[in-house]
């Protein structure tokens, strides 16, 4: 009786001591998890990094410019994953959600490639213009983005044909995109640079004066374009 006694004493003794060595134990592992944890969490805050904000709120759909957009030093440690680090990444894209201003720009929060909405391929002070051709009118079909043309008006009381506007950039042509749907997918990229085809127009880059002024012309006259040659020593 007395030596299980003992033998029970002895076990007891033993298993506590054992709780207290895996308690040490796990306090000490823990201790140097947590330790590790925080050394990180320090290193981050000495080392920032340099992520893109938005300077002001950005509304869903709105395209991002350079104003729209800064710099800021934060601590890894604080950001989120898919954060960005260079503006060229955002600027030219669509805010797909509100971004709030100081907000850091995660690349899920953009679309994921560079706008190709028709008003972004028009230069600041100008307008776009659509202008109704025929396969006459239209130089029979030869016209494309990017083309240069000069714009003649008939009037139909005098019958008298001159120079309207000269050297204006062609931005597109209608029923294709930019300035029409989308391609299909599969159809490997965008169609704006095809010709024009019968019967559609020919969209022209324009400031809003000279924009009023052919707007008022067709009413009065017949519109022809007369495409330009390609300065191939000049950079357009």
């Amino acid at each position: 009786m007395f030596l299980n006694r003992t033998n029970n004493s002895v076990l007891a003794i033993s298993a506590a001591i054992g709780a207290g060595l895996m308690t040490i134990a796990f306090l000490a592992a823990t201790r140097a998890s947590d330790r590790r944890a925080l050394e990180y969490q320090l290193a981050a805050a000495r080392n920032p990094v340099s992520v893109v904000v938005a300077i002001r709120s950005i509304a869903p759909g709105t395209l991002i410019s350079d104003e729209d957009v800064g710099y800021k030093r934060v601590p890894r440690a604080y950001l989120a994953a898919g954060f960005v680090g260079h503006k060229g990444r955002v600027i030219g894209r669509e805010a797909v959600s509100e971004i709030f201003a100081g907000e850091a720009i995660l690349a899920t929060r953009v679309t994921g490639a560079a706008s190709r909405r028709a008003a972004n391929s028009i230069r600041a002070g100008y307008v776009a213009l659509a202008v109704g051709t025929d396969e006459i009118a239209g130089v029979a079909g030869g016209v494309r983005a990017g083309d240069r043309v000069d714009v003649f008006v008939t009037d139909e009381e005098t019958h008298r044909t001159s120079l309207f506007l000269g050297d204006n950039r062609v931005l597109g042509i209608g029923g294709l995109y930019p300035f029409g749907p989308p391609p299909a997918a599969g159809q490997g990229g965008d169609n704006a640079n095809q010709a024009v085809v019968t019967g559609t127009t020919v969209v022209l880059e324009l400031t809003p004066t000279q924009a009023g002024k052919l707007t008022q012309a067709t009413e009065i006259g017949k519109v022809r374009l007369a495409l330009r040659a390609t300065d191939r020593g000049t950079d357009r």
